[in-house]
């Protein structure tokens, strides 16, 4: 009976239970997964089989183990990396494949041409067994070398250092490196790793410079950066637009408008007055009257126009601080048309917060970096 009492003393001391729920937590935390057969997706290319059929990448803030995981394809089961490759590596063009998932079922048509075959677009890995996130060596993830445009100063390269890891890291990715290097030569080189990264994100990021502008005919309003003092990422006042929504086009694309608030400085306010007093109404046939301004407010990303916006009469020669951004997504589905709105949504408001890179980059090579220790390290 004393060591019974003695255990029940014990297990009641604060300490103690701290500890208890200190290793419950963690073990929740981590997640340990049983079910390992099959492999994970790790990211899905863009109109590839797999896009169009309706499977989607996972976003770089999913844990490990939430990630879809493919079982089957046409109802041979998959239990590893090699028997994936094994299996798509015989495919032909318009083969049809049913890719059978922990999350569904999916009917894809294989791509290709009479010369070349096109894989699925699903890049795969070993079923995470816990949600650690182990690094690039470890997790695997991608990596990439990119080349300035033109030689920079080592202050300029510092800023350009700096602001890369500003927009990666507001965009949400995490477990990041971005570093400067040189080959024999003394060319300039930027290396970013990123550890379980979607590929085509990071590429999206990086090999854009980024520049904002927002021009209303040949006149410049405003740009990203300096002249925007706040960006709403909040859902109260951002996300897909309740007045649009989406809608299927007539080739079945369906598409979704996004929308979300910015806040001009008093400055850029005040430009955006001056060049509008002079712009007339707008009018003519089908045209509603006295509604809008002739001329509309364009917004270009690195000189490619995002979205055309009609300028309210009631803003004519008004030095408004707030104003409404928007813009669209794509996709075979309504699902997918509002990640593509969304992920839109998300680059434009990360590089309107971070303003535009100092140089344009130039993509050189990228890799998909394959884990090497992360089995040992959990075993251990």
């Amino acid at each position: 009976m004393s060591f019974v009492r003695k255990t029940r003393k014990l297990v009641t001391r604060v300490r103690v239970i701290i500890l208890i729920l200190a290793l419950v937590f963690a073990l929740m935390a981590i997640h340990p997964k049983a079910d390992t057969e099959g492999v994970a997706i790790r990211n899905i290319i863009k109109d590839s089989s797999a896009y169009e059929g309706g499977l989607e990448g996972p976003k770089a803030s999913d844990t490990p183990t939430s990630r879809e995981v493919i079982k089957s394809l046409n109802n041979i089961p998959i239990k590893n990396v090699k028997e994936y490759y094994d299996f798509t590596k015989d495919l032909a063009m318009n083969d049809t494949v049913q890719v059978k998932t922990d999350k569904g079922f999916y009917k894809l048509t294989v791509h290709g041409t009479n010369d070349t075959v096109e894989d699925l677009g699903i890049t795969v890995y070993p079923v995470p067994k816990t949600n650690i996130r182990k690094g690039l060596d470890l997790e695997g993830g991608t990596r990439v070398l990119l080349q300035p445009a033109e030689k920079v100063t080592q202050e300029d390269m510092d800023s350009l250092l700096d602001g890369m890891k500003q927009r990666l890291n507001i965009f949400g990715l995490t477990d990041i490196v971005v570093r400067a290097t040189k080959d024999l030569s003394g060319n300039q080189y930027i290396l970013v790793e990123i550890a379980g990264a979607n590929e085509d994100e990071v590429k999206s990021l990086l090999a854009n410079q980024g520049k904002f502008e927002a021009k209303i005919g040949n006149h410049t309003a405003f740009v990203g950066g300096k002249d925007i003092v706040y960006v709403c990422r909040s859902a109260d006042c951002s996300g897909i637009d309740p007045s649009a929504g989406c809608g299927a086009g007539e080739d079945d694309q369906w598409f979704c408008r996004f929308r979300f608030s910015i806040s001009l400085t008093p400055e850029a306010a005040q430009k955006h007055a001056d060049i509008t007093r002079e712009i007339p109404l707008a009018t003519g046939e089908g045209v509603p009257q006295n509604q809008y301004l002739e001329t509309p407010l364009d917004l270009l990303l690195d000189d490619e126009t995002v979205d055309t916006l009609q300028i309210g009469a009631d803003l004519k020669g008004r030095a408004v601080t707030e104003i409404s951004i928007s813009g669209s997504g794509a996709g075979i589905n309504r699902e997918t048309a509002v990640e593509d709105a969304l992920k839109n949504m998300k680059q434009l408001q990360t590089v309107l917060v971070t303003g535009s890179l100092p140089v344009k980059l130039n993509i050189v090579k990228t890799d998909e970096i394959s884990p090497t220790l992360g089995k040992e390290f959990i075993e251990n």
